[in-house]
């Protein structure tokens, strides 16, 4: 540093402290220099934190900004310094001196000077908004649901693993199934994919929705790697938070009803608790003595419930962390937590099911699964949902009684939670199954892939299928117009056996009455012989008589003999018509016998043609079943053009979301082109703003010089060496000037930058998934040579 421009800092760092203004470059900076630069610099930046330079101190290290404009207590550096939180700054000793202190806190407070010049920063908004912690957390506009997420998975995999974690929203019918490095969120009623997040930190372990639905968080990590939790918007999808920077993988994690926590543990035995709004660390609880394998907060906020794998249970003021109560009773892991308004529901790998009180008395307990429960939730109105190492999904009311068994899955039950509405249950299993159940009619519905296809697969998919039914409905085309004629060919013989009958029938009927007719005219002709045999039977028996009395007359020589003569003559003339009558009677009665017979034949003939006609209709085709036969072919082809109709669409909107897919890779590509060519461009501009600052260095150390030579002729000089301070006092003016341009320069490309490694970041990202399918695909391919 020039000997002028030690002069024009003092004089400038003495003007700002005595107008109240402390800078990093003039008040920050000395401290930071002989208390922490020895460690963190940016030669040696442990954490990768650098407190030798303004902008590196703002960036902050690799756990993200440790100061917060404005708000010393949400500032990390503060609370490091200050000893209020581990691990203690400067390490191994006592705190930095109160004046010093002093300074620090000031300078957060006053916005982040980095000198006099600098405007004040202002503090950056959460980005997560905090909502009134009510007992049920219902949102005042609508439900949140996604809406334009991407489709296409980060990895996908012929087969699945253990599906350990669910989450479903609250107020909508969302359901997450997490999987490797992504998590996929479905529709709960449709089952329709409406979504991909990335999680590319490794593999998640937990998912949960916040209490009003509109934020997702998913936390999990590498094993003995790394472990973060972040926090999505559910709406568009972002990634709009990280908290915790572990050296393991997350293996349990909750935000606070008021979306302003986040709880997180694994290995490493501690609970430790971050504020949603910059990532900072709130507190850490550290009584548990094994891995944390549930963390849960309560309904209202207030309490938050921590298990461990030695069975250990505890509540926590969820404000500060202060311990509440160690809740005994256990004997195994704790694996599961989960609230309602004054209720606390835990499981264990001891099997059992443990109802609590906020003040950590316990009130139920049940024997819920053989070999280990796993997983435990609420609905909204106060029943439960178990899972566990006896591959049950089990139901339970709101008391704690047992209700029913819903389903035995293919393997261990890992999760179980009620989706909307309280009427189905989102279960898996240890081999990757996830499924919808349906709670009245105890079974599955359907099941939720947790590795969804690429949009490439789906698009290949929907080809291949529309293809397959374009060929059904070709297939059943011809059938359909074979079951039409069929069904014509058959009701054109039934309408001509039907004819034939008819003919027959009637001509049944008419040798029937024909012979009715015969017979009634043999009934007549019989009537008649009838009475002309009785006529001649009486003739016989006039004459007869008559006779007797004519030979009696004779014998007695009577009067009468003439008329007896005349009266024996007219019986038997009477006697004579009568035979001749009886005759003419049988010789009718024989006619009509013969026509009677001959009308019985032609009956008998006709009643065996009707038979014949009649013996015909067994050979005629079923209509009914032909009518059948019609209906299913003509609902073929209409379920093939329902199907094509379906399926068609389906393959537009695949396609459509791929190409939406790709121009989003394309533009970003372009974007992080455009960016880093801007950033470029502001950095040109920065160095020959540098430049020109290194000429004014220049000036003001010739200035400098002729200051010092003046000096040695003060008292000869004073008149010169005013002009000479007037000189000097323009060019601190113009440094100032140069130097504001500089910083100003500075910031547009810090900005610059920043949105180029955003660019780039979700670039690589997608670049990544790309490589990584790749990658697979390549040594498949290997693997089947």
């Amino acid at each position: 540093m020039t000997p002028l421009r030690a002069i024009l800092i003092g004089m400038l760092s003495a003007a700002s402290v005595a107008d109240g203004k402390v800078t990093f470059e003039e008040n920050v900076k000395p401290i930071f220099r002989e208390h922490c630069a020895g460690c963190h610099n940016q030669d040696d930046a442990a954490s990768d934190f650098a407190a030798d330079g303004f902008d590196a101190v703002v960036a902050g290290g690799a756990g993200g900004e440790v100061v917060s404009a404005g708000d010393p207590d949400g500032s990390r550096l503060w609370r490091l310094v200050t000893h209020a939180e581990e691990p203690a700054m400067p390490p191994g000793g006592d705190k930095l001196p109160d004046e010093q202190l002093a300074v620090i806190k000031a300078w957060i407070e006053g916005g982040l000077l980095k000198n006099a010049s600098s405007k004040p920063m202002t503090s950056k908004k959460p980005a997560i908004a905090a909502v009134e912690p009510g007992s049920l957390g219902k949102p005042t506009g609508e439900p949140a649901m996604p809406a334009g997420l991407y489709l296409e998975p980060v990895v996908t995999a012929d087969t699945t693993g253990p599906i350990e974690s669910l989450a479903t929203s609250p107020w909508a019918p969302l359901a997450a199934v997490p999987w490797q490095r992504q998590v996929a969120l479905y529709h709960a009623e449709s089952h329709q994919l409406l979504g991909i997040v990335p999680y590319l930190d490794g593999a998640p372990h937990v998912v949960r929705f916040s209490r009003d639905g509109s934020l997702l968080l998913v936390a999990g990590g590498q094993e003995g790697a790394l472990g973060a939790a972040a926090i999505y918007d559910v709406v568009s999808g972002a990634r709009i938070a990280t908290v915790g920077d572990e050296l393991d993988a997350v293996l349990a994690a909750d935000i606070s009803p008021d979306n302003q926590l986040v709880a997180i543990g694994g290995p490493k035995k501690k609970v430790r608790v971050y504020r949603t709004g910059d990532g900072s660390l709130a507190y850490t609880c550290e009584k548990h003595t094994d891995w944390i394998t549930a963390v849960a907060f309560s309904a209202d906020g207030e309490l938050l419930a921590t298990g461990d794998r030695s069975a250990g249970l505890r509540l926590w003021q969820a404000a500060a962390g202060h311990e509440r109560a160690e809740l005994r009773g256990h004997s195994g892991a704790v694996t599961s937590l989960a609230w309602r308004p004054g209720l606390l529901a835990s499981t264990s790998e001891d099997g059992t099911l443990r109802l609590w009180n906020p003040e950590g008395v316990q009130v139920k307990t049940q024997n819920a699964h053989g070999g280990g429960a796993l997983s435990v939730a609420f609905a909204q109105d106060g029943r439960l949902v178990t899972a566990g190492r006896d591959r049950r999904v089990k139901l339970w009311k709101a008391d704690g009684a047992h209700e029913a068994d819903l389903a035995t899955l293919d393997d261990i039950a890992l999760a179980a939670a009620f989706l909307h509405g309280g009427k189905r249950v989102l279960a898996s299993d240890w081999s990757g199954q996830v499924e919808v159940l349906d709670i009245e009619a105890k079974k599955s519905l359907t099941t939720l892939a947790p590795n969804p296809p690429t949009l490439d697969q789906r698009v290949a998919d929907a080809e291949s299928r529309l293809n397959e039914w374009r060929g059904k409905q070709a297939a059943a085309a011809p059938l359909a117009e074979a079951a039409r004629a069929a069904l014509k060919a058959g009701q054109a013989a039934h309408a001509a056996f039907e004819s034939r009958l008819a003919d027959a029938q009637r001509a049944q009927s008419n040798a029937q009455h024909a012979a009715d007719e015969a017979a009634a005219m043999v009934r007549g002709r019989s009537d008649a012989e009838q009475k002309a045999k009785a006529s001649l039977a009486s003739a016989e028996a006039q004459l007869t008589k008559l006779t007797a009395e004519l030979n009696t007359a004779r014998a007695a020589k009577a009067d009468n003999i003439d008329a007896l003569v005349a009266a024996q003559a007219d019986a038997d003339s009477a006697m004579h018509a009568a035979a001749a009558a009886l005759g003419e009677t049988q010789t009718l009665r024989v006619e009509a016998d013969g026509i009677a017979g001959q009308a019985g034949q032609r009956t008998s003939e006709a009643e065996k043609v009707v038979a014949q006609v009649e013996s015909q209709r067994a050979g005629l085709p079923d209509l009914a079943e032909l009518e059948a036969n019609r209906k299913t072919a003509a609902k073929t082809v209409k379920q093939a053009d329902r199907r094509l109709e379906q399926i068609g669409l389906e393959l537009k909107a695949a396609t459509a979301e791929r190409d939406r897919y790709a121009a989003a890779v394309d533009e970003l590509a372009r974007h992080a082109e455009t960016t880093v060519a801007g950033a470029k461009q502001t950095e040109g501009r920065a160095n020959e703003l540098a430049a020109k600052l290194s000429e004014a260095d220049e000036a003001a150390r010739q200035a400098a010089e002729k200051t010092s030579d003046l000096k040695e002729q003060l008292e000869r000089l004073r008149d010169q060496l005013k002009a000479h301070r007037q000189t000097q006092s323009q060019t601190a003016a113009v440094l100032a000037e140069l130097q504001a341009e500089a910083d100003a320069q500075q910031e547009q490309l810090q900005a610059a930058q920043r949105q180029a490694q955003i660019a780039e970041a979700l670039l690589s990202d997608l670049k990544a998934t790309n490589a990584w399918r790749a990658e697979r695909a390549a040594s498949e391919q290997t693997a089947t040579q």
